[in-house]
């Protein structure tokens, strides 16, 4: 039996990757899974959600729950932009611009990240 080396790990494509049609920028983009970092750190701003009567996350109405839910919301579609290749399109540095954005633009694309990947749904 021969093991995986580093470079086959590391080159291998595990993350899916989709489309969304987005009319008011004028065509479609892509997105792509969320990596286990990215995931992780969003789920640290999930902390301070509180869970609804079904049990869904919601963000907490205090002013440190509103702003978490908004950089989780950012964030979550920064992360998950992509392009052909499933390489993020908005590093760090980036997602201030994409802060400025049409709000409902990035609430439609944040609604259907929770559909486009059904397997990430309970994480």
């Amino acid at each position: 039996m021969s093991y995986l080396t580093l470079e086959q790990i590391k080159n291998a494509q595990d993350l899916q990757k989709t489309t969304i049609d987005v009319p008011e920028w004028g065509g479609k983009v892509g997105v792509k899974q969320l990596s286990i970092k990215e995931r992780d750190e969003l789920n640290i701003l999930r902390g301070l959600f509180v869970k609804d009567k079904g049990g869904k996350p919601v963000f907490n109405d205090t002013k440190e729950g509103q702003e978490a839910f908004a950089e989780f919301r950012l964030k979550s579609v920064a992360f998950c932009l992509c392009n052909e290749k499933g390489e993020r399109l908005f590093s760090e540095a980036d997602i201030e611009e994409l802060g400025k954005k049409s709000p409902a633009v990035i609430d439609k694309i944040f609604e259907q990240l929770g559909n486009a990947f059904k397997t990430d749904e309970a994480n």
